[in-house]
């Protein structure tokens, strides 16, 4: 029983520290936060009003990362080396 409290309280940290969503695009996040209809993202099949009410309570929060700053970049984007070993620094990777 100790065990699986344990194991509980640890899924909880992880789901705690999970209230924050990083995004490089500015035109979604932008779409997320305006409801208008915009005649330009008919292509995009989401609840928009799900995602507005999870924003709107506080439940998640969006934040702006740059192009190049974002920690998956290293994984995902030809970067200069620099910029590359300070992402790796980060994820405490080589």
């Amino acid at each position: 029983m100790a065990q699986v409290i344990c194991e509980l309280l640890w899924i909880r940290n992880i789901f705690n520290g999970l209230k924050k969503l990083f995004c490089d695009n500015k035109y979604a996040m932008s779409i997320t936060y305006n409801p208008v209809q915009h005649g330009r993202k008919r292509h995009i099949e989401v609840d928009q009003n799900f995602i507005k009410e999870k924003l709107d309570s506080g439940l998640v929060k969006t934040t702006y990362v740059p192009l190049g700053s974002h920690l998956a970049d290293v994984l995902t984007k030809g970067l200069p080396t620099k910029k590359i070993q300070d992402l790796t620094n980060k994820l405490r990777i080589l």
